[in-house]
């Protein structure tokens, strides 16, 4: 007789477990240079880049670790991404349709001896087809 095997756990809206440790970004203070909204009907989440310095050609810092987090329940994460050598990082908050436009999200650099000045807030609309839509938040970060 066959052991039945439970379906396996999507990792969309999957916060991060709180036995898992989450990496420490580099101490320092941290800002959004860009901020842009693309259209995605595929599904909700975060991406970008983290630079050391705030100059256009100032090097990728790898290491970083972006927090998202949700105020309502069901989307309060906390979600982690954590920039790879090249400084990007990119995370699934949900598939698309799956978020009430209600939520309010924000983002912000995690860690200890770390601020996030003018940590951007959005909310997500549930129209990708629209000029205004904002189903992924491309947010890049300089490192002061």
């Amino acid at each position: 007789t066959a052991t039945p095997v439970p379906p396996p756990v999507s990792p969309v809206n999957t916060p991060t477990p709180a036995s898992t440790p989450v990496p420490n970004s580099p101490p320092g203070k941290y800002r959004p240079y860009s901020v842009k909204d693309k259209a995605n009907c595929a599904w909700i989440g975060v991406n970008g880049k983290v630079r050391d310095g705030d100059n256009h050609d100032s090097p990728p810092l790898a290491g970083v670790t972006v927090m998202v987090t949700g105020d309502e329940d069901g989307f309060r994460g906390p979600y982690y991404s954590t920039t790879d050598s090249d400084g990007n990082y990119g995370l699934v908050i949900d598939e698309f349709g799956k978020v009430p436009e209600q939520v309010e999200f924000v983002a912000e650099i995690f860690g200890a001896n770390v601020k996030s000045d003018n940590r951007p807030r959005w909310s997500v609309l549930n129209d990708c087809h629209s000029d205004n839509a904002n189903q992924v938040m491309e947010i890049k970060w300089e490192k002061d």
